[in-house]
């Protein structure tokens, strides 16, 4: 399993368990939902400790086998 952070909007930050198979289910539904396939690439605009950055990102290239390309830094001057 994996352990991601809340950002803490309403009180402190939460530890949150996700399993590997709710990562592995939301980012194949998520690549499926949009069609994801080999000729694809991904832009990785979220950060990888947020957990799009880390599912439908990187585990959604994975399955899919698209491309992903990360950034070094995450301002929006650099994405665009």
């Amino acid at each position: 399993f994996a352990i991601l952070y809340t950002s803490g909007t309403t009180g402190k930050p939460k530890g949150v368990e996700l399993t590997h198979a709710n990562l592995l289910h939301a980012a194949a539904g998520t690549a499926q939902g949009i069609g994801l396939g080999p000729a694809d690439r991904i832009a990785g605009v979220s950060a990888l400790f947020h957990v799009f950055g880390i599912g439908p990102g990187v585990l959604g290239s994975l399955l899919s086998g698209a491309s992903l390309v990360l950034q070094d830094s995450h301002g929006p001057a650099e994405t665009l």
